[in-house]
């Protein structure tokens, strides 16, 4: 079945025309055949499969919203996404598709508004229940009065790969992008080397989403959202198999007025090797992490901090790096991050995490040196409820914080108020970390997993970690020797 279906896709591309788009005119005469070939006509007369290549160079200014595309999927890729704009002049969206497919690449869409158009999301395009695959393209300036300031779509995926969304903005959700399923039909999305940066709504600064997805080598920098997920929001979903992932990812300068100043989630969350910085929200300097588990299938999931940095966060009222206020069915696990110098401007006794409700296990990280403004007293680590927040061991904290609500230690936690970090910079790989000072007791009083057990061959920079005794923190200190053990014993496994 599956040669079948190649067959016919590559029977398809083989019949498929391509069109050549050589005017910045959007006229529409019905024809390309003529020699004056616009982009609106090209949509018009294109087919399932068929491409349309930009060639012309300049800004594209759109008297409407172009041809719905529907049921079909179309190629449409520019000149360049430095050399080719196209315009909505703040009165139109560019693109509709329904249930169809679109791929657009090498060029920006700006000035797009769905105030007028229907449904009034995604100012530059709305796909329902279709493929929206956007690849080296910038999104700038665009406008949505309901979802998604640039992209909204509802039902079926979104792939986002080497793009640019700046100063995008959506009254209600997604500054930049908004991800919802349609009924039954599920949504998923990926995110790769994509900026995004000066976005902002209500929900989800930048993005705004519900269902699977996955997030690398991508950075988010000054967003903002009126109440939470200053960067990131994400839904609560129906599926119980959804799970968000970010990797190699950086969110500074994130703020949001309640939850959340870089992400806000209420669906299970995985960060690996990723960086969050200098973000401000009344609750949850970083992150406000909520998960529910009110799927129908019960299952118990795992979100997870790994080889990850929270720094120089800041909170006005509660929690200044993680709060987390998840239902028992609901586990988050901490290993090989460093979360410090994250601040409460309010004088209360809550620390960088902020225990709630759920189950919490830490191991293999540094929480040191985070503090209230006021006062400078050093608060790290803060629950309410101790029976259900595990240390695992191998963790250095500068303080035990708020008797009677301490998060507890285990044998082999180390407690200090001797800082063991060093500049916060660049030391390769995608993120900025914390390398540690020489002789610091971080070093080689880890062990070498995570509190599932399983394997750490990397550290957040993507650097290899000893094969016996590794670092505490997110940063490894290795030796060339053992970079190579390292990497001998991750190839033979």
């Amino acid at each position: 079945m599956k040669y079948i279906y190649i067959y016919l896709l590559l029977l398809q591309l083989a019949f498929a025309t391509t069109y050549q788009v050589n005017t910045l005119s959007d006229s529409s005469d019905g024809s390309c055949s003529d020699g004056n070939c616009s982009l609106r006509d090209a949509i018009t007369l294109g087919s399932d499969g068929d491409s349309i290549n930009i060639t012309a160079k300049g800004t594209l200014y759109l008297k409407a919203q172009l041809p719905i595309i529907d049921s079909k999927t179309l190629i449409i890729s520019g000149s360049g996404v430095n050399d080719l704009n196209i315009s909505c002049r703040k009165s139109c969206r560019h693109f509709k598709i329904t249930s169809g497919g679109l791929y657009l690449s090498n060029l920006t869409l700006l000035d797009g508004n769905s105030t007028n158009e229907y449904p009034d999301s995604g100012g530059a395009i709305y796909a329902d229940k279709s493929l929206l695959s956007i690849t080296d393209a910038g999104f700038s300036s665009n406008y949505s009065s309901g979802n998604g300031g640039a992209i909204r779509v509802t039902g079926g995926s979104l792939h986002v790969k080497g793009a640019n969304f700046n100063t995008n903005t959506a009254i209600a959700s997604g500054g930049a992008i908004s991800l919802a399923p349609y009924l039954s039909m599920p949504i998923t999305f990926s995110i790769e080397s994509t900026l995004f940066k000066y976005c902002a709504s209500d929900f989800g600064g930048a993005v705004n989403a519900t269902g699977e997805g996955n997030i690398t080598k991508s950075n988010f920098i000054y967003n903002s959202a009126k109440t939470q997920g200053g960067a990131l929001n994400l839904e609560e979903s129906r599926e119980s198999s959804d799970i968000c992932r970010i990797s190699e990812t950086s969110f500074y300068y994130n703020s949001a007025g309640l939850y959340g100043g870089a992400i806000n989630s209420r669906a299970v969350l995985q960060i690996r090797q990723s960086l969050l910085a200098f973000n401000d929200a009344d609750y949850g300097g970083a992150v406000y992490l909520k998960v529910n588990n009110t799927n129908t299938n019960n299952i118990i999931k795992l979100s997870m901090i790994h080889n990850t940095t929270l720094a120089y966060n800041r909170a006005y009222w509660d929690t200044s790096a993680l709060y987390i206020n998840n239902t028992y069915d609901n586990n988050v696990s901490i290993s090989h991050s460093t979360i410090t110098n994250n601040v409460l401007e309010a004088n209360r006794a809550i620390g960088a995490i902020g225990h709630y409700l759920g189950n919490v296990s830490i191991k293999n990280s540094i929480i040191s040196h985070n503090s209230d403004n006021n006062d400078s007293t050093l608060l790290d680590c803060s629950t309410i409820d101790s029976t259900h927040f595990h240390s695992n061991g191998h963790n250095i904290m500068s303080k035990n914080d708020s008797p009677g609500h301490e998060c507890p230690l285990n044998a082999k936690d180390i407690l200090t108020t001797q800082n063991q970090l060093a500049s916060f910079q660049d030391n390769g790989g995608n993120t900025q970390t914390f390398s540690l000072l020489q002789g610091s007791i971080a070093e080689d009083n880890a062990t070498c997993t995570d509190n599932e057990g399983n394997r750490v061959y990397f550290d957040q920079r993507g650097y290899p970690r000893s094969s016996t005794t590794c670092d505490i923190g997110a940063y490894e200190n290795a030796s060339t020797s053992m970079i190579n053990s390292a990497l001998i014993l991750y190839l033979l496994n």
